[in-house]
């Protein structure tokens, strides 16, 4: 199905239950525990975002610019509507956010003469850390690092190597939403 342009991803049966089965999660999480509708409102459309970008990314190996410039743009109205008086913090998130993982991915070429970090996961690094702000980021890091090290030696394990090229979308998903979730839920006790 396409679903994005000039791409066709092929996605089964199995990643649209998993797709839901989160949404659905984060959906039912957000209506128990929040209470302004419109914080639960950005908090499903993040969710569904983060899956869809963390679904493709799993499957195909690499990130729509169409889903990470989504999730910029309802961060952006977001910010708009929720955090009008916080924009600052939003934007140097969403730059630091890039920028880092830029850094990075030019470091590691640099030494290892080879790609590490995709494009797509540096635009939707940027793209959380404009949802979770600067001060949110490097807990989204961490999470999304220590995610990245199980999966890489669990998939060491079942390969017996440790060269797998890992999907790095779906850590940055669960990292940035359990983030903005506990930022939003910290706010109500």
């Amino acid at each position: 199905m396409k679903i994005f342009y000039k791409e066709d991803y092929n996605l089964n049966l199995r990643h649209w239950f998993v797709f839901g089965l989160s949404v659905a999660v984060c959906g039912l999480l957000s209506v128990l525990i929040l209470r302004d509708s419109e914080q639960i409102a950005f908090t499903i459309i993040f969710a569904v975002l983060l899956a869809l970008a963390a679904m493709v990314d799993w499957k195909h190996g690499k990130i729509p610019d169409f889903v990470n410039l989504l999730i910029l743009a309802f961060g952006l109205v977001m910010v708009i509507r929720i955090a009008p008086n916080n924009w600052s913090h939003h934007l140097i998130g969403g730059m630091a956010g890039y920028s880092g993982i830029r850094m990075i991915e030019i470091v590691f070429r640099g030494l290892k003469k080879q790609d590490g970090i995709g494009q797509g996961d540096a635009r939707m690094l940027g793209a959380v850390g404009f949802w979770v702000t600067w001060f949110g980021l490097p807990v989204v890091l961490l999470i999304a690092s220590v995610l990245g090290i199980i999966g890489t030696l669990i998939l060491a394990g079942k390969r017996g190597k440790l060269t797998y090229r890992l999907a790095f979308a779906p850590a940055i998903a669960l990292g940035g939403w359990s983030v903005w979730f506990y930022t939003l839920s910290e706010q109500l006790f």
